[in-house]
């Protein structure tokens, strides 16, 4: 119980600080919130970086001359180009100079370039080769090793991206061509509805040209039946008109010899007068018995008689051979029906015709409705699926990711060994037979110890960065003038804080430190942080610090460390003028003055 006892009244005394002393109250609080603030500060800076990759500078250099592909120009770096600033998962810019964004990467004021090379269309759509398409990204690891790797992340959801997008084109294309196509199918199908009308017209006119050709050969026949009738006929009139031609002549021959006697002249002419009966002198003038022989004479007539009854017998003949008018009527009705069976052939070849033109018309149609060629899509199988390859190019490269984070880490290595300086140097007593001594010259004594243990703990960072970590500098007198540099800088900070806050003031250098580690930019991009540190960003050594170990480790900033490093001197001079006159120095017998840490 005594232990209890004694314990609580130990308590007691300690809890009576509180009461008697109101700045250690707060400066309990502060140490209670401090460590609050400290993750606050941190965890803020870094929340959600992925969600403000927005503000990331990268400039899109797009060269693309564009291509021809199945008869449409297609350029896919203003397509890509356009995509990527709608979609805004980095602050693009566009420039038109390689060379410029190149630099710009160089010296740190973007990101990142991507460079969309002349040929890029050319060579993704045809898809000869996987990876023919190329995209360049360029960006520095010494500027920012984590930027970096944001750039290399973009570059592989690139790759992706872009040969989905470039697959979807490819199909775009493709199935509009067969859009086309399925239109010029209706056309083929017009065509051949028109070919089936001039094949249908030219069929009923084949028809109709059959038909007509039928009824002319029927017409034909008849005329052939008639005209052979009409011979026959022909052939037995003439057959009687020559046996009258023969009768007639005998009877000519005999009544000439009657009538005019013997020795009468054959061509000699009877009497014209024909009313009266003509008697031929009969010989010796006698007229008794010559009247006999005259009548006997006129019985010689008789043949005549006879042959002018067989003429008129031939001539019954020859109009019996004749065809009746019944029988000329079908030679009638064959030419008539051959008339018409010419008239409807010639109609039916009309018909034909017409069909023949309505054929050529839909043949046209047809052919000029198919396309002249067919274009194949050409490439390979794996060059059509991956025709794009994004190229990393990178500047000032880093060998691992821890050397990538050492330009953050040997700073805030140096900074806490400035702070732990100050807790083992007292940064605010001197002995008291000082107090006449000017201020500037009391800092420069004051600062002579701690600036030595600093540059000391610098040297150390230095090797062990060399010969443990091995880490080649591109620039190591910049290396080691940075270090050393940074460890006085950070040392005359801690110095003016205590000088002005006193013990508080160490405290302030280790909140200091986190604010400076979320403004740096030190482990992500300062552009994903929030708007509070980026402001700030400019205004901290911290910064420039780490800006000049990147440019002297890794020639990042187009190693431009030499300016950085001015500032950082500029800091650790304008520090120390205020550890020179604020605040006010405490000071305490020869026996009192000792270190801070009690050993």
């Amino acid at each position: 119980m005594s232990v209890l006892r004694d314990a609580l009244a130990v308590a007691r005394l300690e809890i009576g600080l509180l009461a008697r002393f109101p700045r250690f109250r707060l400066s309990l609080l502060g140490i209670v919130l401090i460590p609050a603030l400290y993750a606050l500060i941190y965890l803020e800076s870094v929340w959600d970086p992925a969600s403000r990759t927005g503000a990331l500078p990268a400039v899109i250099v797009n060269l693309d001359q564009g291509a021809r592909f199945h008869g449409t120009q297609v350029h896919l770096g203003e397509e890509l180009t356009r995509s990527l600033q709608q979609r805004r998962t980095f602050g693009f810019t566009l420039g038109n100079d390689e060379a410029q964004a190149r630099r710009d990467v160089r010296a740190g004021r973007t990101l990142f370039a991507l460079i969309i090379p002349p040929d890029f269309s050319a060579e993704a759509l045809a898809g000869e080769r996987p990876g023919g398409g190329k995209l360049v990204v360029y960006a520095s690891e010494g500027n920012n090793y984590t930027g970096a790797g944001f750039a290399r992340r973009f570059a592989d959801e690139l790759g992706h991206r872009v040969n989905e997008a470039i697959n979807e084109r490819r199909w775009t294309l493709v199935l509009g061509e067969a859009a086309g196509t399925g239109d010029r199918l209706q056309q083929f199908r017009a065509g051949l509805a028109q070919l089936r009308l001039g094949a249908q017209a030219q069929s009923q006119g084949l028809a109709q040209a059959a038909e007509a050709a039928d009824r002319l050969a029927t017409g034909a026949g008849q005329v052939s039946e008639g005209t052979t009738q009409f011979t026959e006929g022909a052939r037995r009139a003439a057959a009687g008109v020559r046996q009258l031609t023969e009768r007639a002549g005998t009877l000519d021959s005999q009544a000439r010899g009657v009538l005019l006697g013997p020795g009468s002249a054959a061509g000699a002419q009877l009497p014209e007068e024909t009313g009266q009966t003509a008697v031929a002198p009969l010989p010796g003038g006698a007229t008794g018995p010559a009247r006999a022989a005259g009548a006997d004479t006129l019985r010689g007539l008789m043949p005549l008689t006879e042959g002018l009854s067989a003429l008129a017998a031939g001539l019954a003949s020859l109009s019996a051979a004749l065809p009746a008018d019944e029988q000329l009527e079908p030679l009638t009705t064959g030419a008539r029906q051959q008339a018409d069976a010419a008239r409807q052939f010639a109609a039916g070849a009309a018909e034909l015709k017409a069909g023949a033109l309505r054929l050529d018309a839909g043949l046209a149609l047809l052919a000029g409705s198919l396309p002249a060629q067919v274009e194949s899509i050409g490439g390979t199988a794996r060059g059509l699926a991956a025709p794009v390859e994004p190229q990393v190019q990178i500047d000032a490269p880093v060998s691992n990711e821890g050397t990538g984070f050492a330009p953050n880490f040997l700073p805030l290595a140096l900074w806490l060994g400035a702070v732990m300086t100050g807790f083992i140097v007292n940064l605010r007593r001197l002995p008291r037979e000082l107090e006449s001594t000017h201020r500037p010259a009391l800092l420069l004594g004051k600062a002579c110890l701690p600036v030595l243990i600093v540059l000391a703990q610098a040297l150390a960072v230095l090797l062990m960065a060399r010969f443990a970590l091995n880490i080649q500098a591109a620039h190591p007198v910049g290396l080691v003038l940075t270090l050393a540099a940074a460890s006085v800088c950070f040392m005359m900070i801690t110095l003016a804080l205590v000088r002005a806050f006193g013990d508080a003031g160490m405290a302030l250098a280790s909140m200091l430190l986190i604010v400076q580690l979320s403004s740096a930019g030190g482990i992500v991009p300062i552009e994903l942080t929030s708007e509070f540190f980026r402001h700030l960003n400019p205004w901290l050594p911290f910064t420039w610090v780490v800006r000049a170990v990147r440019a002297s480790m890794f020639g990042a900033f187009d190693s431009e460390w030499l300016s950085a490093l001015a500032l950082v001197v500029l800091a650790a001079l304008v520090a120390g003028m205020l550890a020179t006159w604020v605040g006010r120095w405490r000071f305490v017998p020869a026996s009192d003055y000792r270190p801070a840490l009690d050993l």
